[in-house]
């Protein structure tokens, strides 16, 4: 199934992002404080089981782990980067 990540900073239109996922019924996941602390600490797997169970994303710490979320889901990935003027 695809995997759709939004991968802008915080401020540039995330949270609108968030509710726009959640309107088009998709699993979506906001924000995880826990599961950035542990892939900044090298847990990846903790982070993969989050997206293996929800179909979309947006906010921490998806902008961090664009690359691996990449190299996981491949093709099935789908990234949105917002940005702010």
């Amino acid at each position: 199934m695809t995997k759709i990540f939004g991968i802008g900073l915080n401020k540039t239109g995330t949270s609108t992002l968030g509710v726009c996922f959640e309107q088009l019924g998709f699993r979506h996941m906001s924000s995880r404080s826990d599961i950035m602390s542990r892939y900044l600490y090298g847990d990846k797997e903790a982070l993969f089981a989050l997206c293996d169970a929800h179909d979309a994303f947006e906010d921490w710490p998806y902008p961090l782990a664009y690359k691996d979320l990449l190299q996981r889901y491949g093709e099935n990935a789908k990234f949105i980067l917002t940005l702010r003027k």
